[in-house]
């Protein structure tokens, strides 16, 4: 398997679908679970929404760099977005794991 697909299959079995794709990068989108929707979210919050910046970059024959950033915003509906949060790397431990996941994937490990 290559990085992109490994990254694409990785991803959508953590339950996000890819919105956006291009030579570099990938866009993947989910909704948050309960425990997202507490922190993020508010009394009658529409739902929090997550959302994964992916780009792909060679570090040259055989090696890639794989890198993820990750935005919650909370979601008004109509294309309104209300709040957003961009996660450091206290936030980020969770889908750490995602990229050990795709590294593994594409290595043939997983």
């Amino acid at each position: 398997p290559t990085v992109r697909s490994s990254t694409i299959d990785v991803f959508q079995r953590n339950g996000f679908q890819l919105v956006r794709e291009t030579e570099r990068a990938l866009d993947f989108r989910k909704w948050g679970n309960s425990k997202t929707e507490f922190v993020y979210g508010g009394y009658n919050s529409p739902g929090v929404q997550v959302l994964a910046d992916v780009v792909i970059t060679s570090m040259g024959p055989g090696s890639f760099r794989v890198h993820c950033d990750i935005t919650m915003y909370e979601d008004r509906g109509g294309g309104g977005v209300d709040r957003t949060w961009n996660l450091k790397m206290a936030g980020k431990s969770a889908y750490k794991g995602l990229l050990k996941q795709v590294k593994a994937q594409a290595e043939g490990r997983g």
